[in-house]
């Protein structure tokens, strides 16, 4: 009787959990046989892909770059103007790191969104402004 006892404590041990009574090992399903591929041109789906995956990413000439910058303040309009005026701050930094001409920056593409960031109530609500845009040198 003891024998047994701990033959069921030992092939609990070695079973994984919810296994049940199945005890031996289920072989996967069978594959498919694969269909032939053509070597045709790619399909209408495929090209659509990749246009969306190009719009995606836009590729930035060489003396061009992108910057995000964020700012927290009291209403929307205070922390849109102080994150813009930051990010032009931020753009003439980038240029010396980049070690570029002194040549002037052209702002393009901008995008500004603003959430609650934290609301106060009677004393009023800040707002977190991310201004993001891409300069180039001319």
């Amino acid at each position: 009787m003891r024998t047994m006892m701990v033959a069921a404590v030992a092939l609990s041990t070695l079973m994984p959990l919810g296994a049940g009574a199945q005890t031996a090992p289920v072989a996967p399903p069978a594959a498919a046989p694969a269909a032939p591929v053509a070597a045709a041109a790619p399909s209408a789906v495929t090209t659509a892909a990749a246009a969306s995956a190009a719009k995606a990413k836009p590729v930035l000439p060489a003396n061009c770059f992108r910057l995000p910058l964020s700012d927290v303040a009291f209403g929307t309009e205070g922390a849109t103007r102080y994150a813009r005026e930051k990010l032009d701050e931020y753009a003439q930094v980038e240029v010396k790191k980049r070690k570029w001409a002194a040549k002037p920056l052209i702002k393009s593409n901008e995008t500004v969104s603003c959430d609650v960031y934290l609301n106060l109530g009677p004393l009023g609500t800040e707002y977190r402004c991310l201004v993001t845009a891409t300069f180039c040198q001319k």
